[in-house]
């Protein structure tokens, strides 16, 4: 299992990167913390692009698409960098690393190094090209295990928002099931083999179907087409010979009804001159009907006029030789005649009614006298009324005044039985009504200043007991604790890390001096064997030359030489070179001791200043220390709410406040107390006393201080009225007495309202009758003398006409109904004459000799009229005998009738032309049809429906095999989901401290299951979906390190954790480091002490 760890990311003209920016990674726990939009996520864009490349877009389409999202259009550095690339180093279970990568021409190179030198393999990698050779992707397999950008990304990489999803990515399935290599290529072998022979997919298994028809829907296209080109012959044939019968039958009916329309339509004709010559006929009737009426009407008027004009002559002989005035002076006789009666007639009756009123005048006379006392007093009625009304106010007001005594009597004594209510001032109901409000007040912020003092009770009790360790801390304490977390962290990954590098050293060490104790060993055997050798080869020198003492003496100096040559010539470079390393770590190790002492110290140090609180709360410490704050904080806040409240509610600075310095309103509350018998020394006596009061307490005190004030304000009236009765009473009694005599006080007021309407009847009656006397005197007179001036006026008018009035023997009125006959008979006569006048003029002829004529002249033509007639009948014999049937509504149904029968003929007539023509044209469509040979279509038919069995065979055959291989691939996978949720499970329950289970679905949903039950992702806190998610990650990570194990990047996911999940999350991380490396970016500051610090290096 090969191990991916990246060291370098370098970075040119890439996002905000214009100059340059270089990043070094170490194993373990890498944490890069720098504040927002500083280029952290771009920095993890880059690695991915060097590694898989940028997609070439235009900068329009990328923006009017919104597609190819990692492109180079967005990654091209905006402030327009003059170079555009980067360069990635990493190692593969410690062998070196490097791929650089222009990400405009694709060019990549990827190197390794060997023997201090690096090996440089050039390819071209486009992302979006259709054809490529894979060479480079196949040595990207080799090295990390990945080919794709999306699949490292939604695998080693975890960043924020976290996805809001349940199921895993497509590439993160891939990379699980395997199915990335020859599965699903045979799978879609398969489904690119159907797909050649059909559209419909999902009929044998697959997911989907395709758009576009293939060869089985063309061919059942092919088959449907001749099956409906068989079926139209054989249509048209039948449609042929039934349209040419149809056709026949259609004319044979058309000629009939031509024929039949024919006829009555003459008919109709004839009858329209048969009815113009009968409503001639009928007018000439008319015209001689009228004309004798006519003449019979001249012939009557004529006999009347003659028998008026001999009528005249005969008894009004007189009057037309009449004056043109006698009717207007006829009337003026008769008019006084009626004047003279009415006039004599009203004269007797003033004098009747004189001698009654003066008669009347003396009765009422006696009465008058009576009532004299009246006439005295003129106003006696309401002086009378006065008098007894003030008699009886004056008897009311003896018995109110005596009531008005007794009401004092019990106004005093009730009063001394309630509280003197006037002591709060003047006006006492509001004021308690005040008290009342301020009373209720004061009791809701005494229970709540009474809350303060027990809360501050028990933060009181809880800082002298459990968090009594928090009383007296140093400067030094209080810092160490502020920031208790960090410190201890950084301290103890100070020592650590200083522990580490120490032992390391001291091993190391140990190994050198190993090392050169065997090195040296080796090189003394080494000096021994060249010294022998020498020695030897001195020997044989020594003998040929010198023979023994030649032998004695080479041998001598030949094992010499060999000491030498062997100390010289065998020393060891690297036995040198370890020498050095060694004195170079004896150098330091001093140093490493003394850093690793100084770090132990200054843990010990940090643990012994806080060794107190930590005994106490162990590791819970940061929150014991949070929550004492919180105490202190609180405790403050209660403390100044308390002062507060007795400041501003209570408006005193301490409730002990002596008597004579209460403020005003606590002695009105103290007053109000001791109308009750109530008596305070302190404010809390008075405050205790208001809480003992209830709304029934509060409501019988208002009722008695209202009817306090009621009883002192009826006591004003009463003082206001007075006690005493006015002495003008009996002054005013006494004057009105006088007034009304005869009239006494026990007198009824009915009988003295009485006699004064009888008086005031009585006087007015006086009066009119005293004022009509004078009124009928001067009538009388003056009718007298106007009838006097009628009668000279008469007499003359009768002289004047004598012999007209001797016809009506002397009586104007009898004369006057004569002359109205005679002017009625002369009227009737001047009528006649007119309607004479008119008639002649009506039928146009000047007297009734020339009407003779005409009557004669218009018989003939009635005559003619009415042979014309009878010759038309005879001439159709389906005419009606219009000389004989004078019915003329029956006439016109008749006609009507022939009407309707010639308009439906016309339309039956129209109809089978239509349907002709209708027929006509469909037999000239059949006939223009192209003709088919149905046996031949027959055989081809047999032939493509084989055809379509053969297609459908393989395509089953294809669907089985599909299924088949699917199934199996679904047993594969899940055995990787089984293994993915077991590490996922425990990842989950470490970071959420539950006994939560994941399990995944088939298609990778996840579910949660907690205390049996399934739950879904979504009704999970924001935090503990997002531990969620992570845990899956790292499971993922897990699994694939079976084969490939590579870092993870945590690009600040952990937004949503709180401090608790965050310490979980840092055991967990340190913990993954020992195996394999983490890169952990974020912006806040105290994630940096989690790991190994890393900086970004811009050119």
């Amino acid at each position: 299992m090969p191990e991916v760890q990246w060291k370098t990311i370098s970075l040119t003209g890439f996002g905000v990167y214009r100059e340059g920016v270089e990043v070094q990674l170490e194993e373990g726990l890498n944490v890069l913390v720098a504040p927002n939009e500083a280029g952290k996520s771009t920095l993890v864009a880059g690695l991915r692009a060097v590694l898989f490349g940028l997609a070439n877009v235009s900068a329009d389409a990328n923006l009017n698409t919104g597609k190819n999202s990692f492109s180079n259009v967005r990654f091209r550095s905006w402030q327009g960098a003059d170079a555009f690339y980067g360069e990635v180093t990493f190692t593969v279970d410690g062998r070196l690393y490097r791929i650089k990568r222009q990400f405009d021409t694709h060019e990549v190179t990827v190197s390794s190094l060997k023997n201090g030198e690096w090996e440089d393999t050039d390819y071209i990698h486009n992302p979006q090209a259709h054809k490529d050779s894979g060479r480079y992707l196949e040595e990207l397999q080799k090295l990390i295990g990945i080919t794709g950008g999306e699949a490292l990304t939604d695998t080693f990489y975890v960043e924020q928002p976290l996805p809001q999803g349940d199921e895993l990515s497509e590439h993160v399935q891939t990379l699980l099931s395997g199915s990335g290599g020859h599965f699903l290529k045979a799978l879609e072998e398969l489904e690119a083999k159907l797909s050649r022979l059909t559209r419909r997919l999902k009929n044998y298994g697959f997911k989907r179907d395709k758009n576009k028809d293939r060869q089985l829907e063309e061919l059942e296209k092919q088959i449907e087409s001749l099956q409906n080109r068989i079926e139209t012959g054989k249509t048209v044939a039948a449609e042929l010979q039934a349209t040419l019968l149809a056709r026949t039958q259609l004319e044979e009916e058309l000629d009939g009804v031509k024929k039949k329309l024919a006829v009555k339509k003459q008919l109709q004709e004839a009858w329209k001159e048969g009815r113009q010559r009968y409503e001639r006929y009928l007018e000439l009737l008319n015209d001689q009907k009228e004309l004798r009426g006519s003449q019979a009407q001249l012939q009557a008027l004529e006999g009347e006029i003659a028998g008026l004009r001999r009528e005249l002559n005969r008894d009004f002989e007189l009057f037309l030789t009449a004056p043109e005035e006698l009717p207007e002076e006829l009337d003026q006789l008769i008019k006084l005649e009626q004047e003279l009666d009415t006039l004599n007639h009203q004269i007797r009756k003033m004098e009747g009614e004189l001698e009654t009123k003066l008669d009347l005048l003396e009765k009422i006379k006696p009465d008058l006298e009576q009532l004299q006392a009246f006439s005295r007093n003129p106003h006696l009625l309401a002086d009378f009324r006065e008098y007894q009304k003030l008699d009886e106010e004056y008897r009311q007001l003896c018995i109110d005044v005596e009531k008005l005594k007794e009401t004092a009597a019990d106004c005093q004594r009730r009063l001394k039985l309630l509280p003197d209510w006037h002591r709060l001032g003047e006006d006492p109901l509001g004021e308690l009504k005040e008290l009342r409000a301020a009373s209720f007040r004061i009791s809701r912020f005494w229970r709540q200043l009474e809350n303060f003092r027990e809360e501050l009770s028990q933060i009181r009790v809880k800082l002298a007991g459990e968090y009594a360790c928090f009383g007296e801390l140093t400067a030094d304490q209080e810092e160490a604790l502020a920031d208790y977390s960090v410190l201890k962290l950084k301290m103890e990954t100070d020592y650590r890390e200083k522990e580490r590098v120490h032992r390391e050293s001291r091993e190391k060490l140990e190994l050198l001096g190993r090392m050169k104790e065997t090195r040296q060993k080796s090189a003394s055997t080494k000096s021994l064997i060249a010294a022998g050798s020498l020695a030897l080869a001195g020997a044989v020198i020594g003998l040929w030359a010198g023979e023994f003492s030649g032998l004695s003496l080479g041998l001598v100096l030949g094992a010499v030489l060999g000491w030498v040559a062997g100390k010289f010539l065998f020393r060891n470079n690297e036995l040198q070179g370890a020498a050095g390393e060694e004195k170079s770590l004896l150098d330091k190790l001093p140093e490493l001791e003394t850093a690793f002492r100084e770090a132990r110290e200054r843990l010990e140090e940090f643990h012994r200043k806080l060794a107190e609180q930590e005994a106490v709360f162990g590791d819970s410490l940061p929150q014991a220390y949070a929550d004492f704050r919180k105490l202190l904080s609180r405790q403050r806040e209660l403390e100044e709410e308390k002062e507060r409240l007795t400041r501003e509610e209570f408006l005193v600075d301490s409730f002990e406040l002596p008597k004579e310095q209460w403020p005003d309103f606590w002695r009105r509350l103290r007053d109000l107390g001791e109308l009750w018998g109530q008596e305070f020394h302190h404010l809390t006596e008075i405050i205790q006393w208001i809480l003992s009061l209830d709304d029934t307490w509060w409501q019988a005190a208002l009722n008695s201080c209202s009817e306090w004030e009621q009883l002192c304000k009826k006591l004003e009236d009463i003082n206001a009225k007075g006690l005493n009765i006015p002495e003008h009473y009996e002054e005013q009694l006494a004057g009105l007495k006088e007034q009304v005599a005869p009239y006494r006080l026990d007198t009824p007021l009915s009988q003295v309202e009485e006699d004064a309407l009888n008086y005031q009847q009585l006087r007015e009656e006086n009066r009119g009758i005293k004022e009509l006397i004078d009124q009928l005197e001067t009538q009388l007179t003056e009718a007298k003398a106007q009838r006097t001036d009628l009668a000279k006026r008469q007499a003359s008018l009768k002289t004047t006409h004598a012999v007209y009035l001797s016809l009506g023997q002397g009586d104007s009125q009898t004369t006057k109904k004569l002359w109205q006959s005679f002017q009625e008979k002369q009227e009737a006569l001047h009528r006649l004459e007119d309607n004479r006048k008119v008639l002649l003029r009506g039928i146009q002829v000047a007297d009734s000799e020339e009407l003779a004529e005409k009557v004669i002249d218009l018989d003939n033509r009635v005559n003619y009229s009415l042979s014309r007639l009878e010759e038309l009948t005879e001439k159709y014999p389906g005419l009606p005998s219009f000389a004989q049937n004078r019915d003329h509504r029956k006439l016109e149904q008749e006609y009507r009738e022939l009407e309707e029968e010639v308009r439906a003929l016309e339309l039956r007539e129209e109809k089978l032309k239509e349907e002709e023509r209708e027929l006509g044209l469909k037999q000239a469509t059949l006939e223009g049809q192209e003709p088919i040979n149905l046996a031949q279509a027959e055989l081809e038919l047999a032939e493509l429906e084989a055809e379509k069995k053969q297609l459908e065979f393989e395509a089953e055959a294809i669907g089985i095999a599909y299924q088949g291989l699917s199934e199996a691939i679904n047993k594969y996978n899940a055995s990787y989901r089984e293994r993915l949720a077991q590490q996922a499970t425990r990842y989950f329950q470490r970071l959420t401290g539950s006994d939560r289970t994941i399990e995944f679905e088939d298609n990778f949903s996840v579910k949660v299951t907690e205390e049996g039950k399934k739950r879904q992702v979504i009704q999970f806190s924001q935090g503990t979906r997002d531990q969620l998610f992570l845990a899956m990650r790292l499971a993922i990570g897990d699994l694939l390190a079976e084969e490939i194990k590579l870092p993870f990047i945590l690009d600040d996911p952990f937004l949503n954790y709180d401090s608790r999940r965050l310490e979980e999350l840092r055991s967990l991380l340190r913990q993954m480091a020992e195996e394999r490396q983490i890169f952990l970016l974020s912006h806040r500051e105290e994630l940096a002490a989690w790991g190994i610090p890393v900086t970004m290096t811009k050119e």
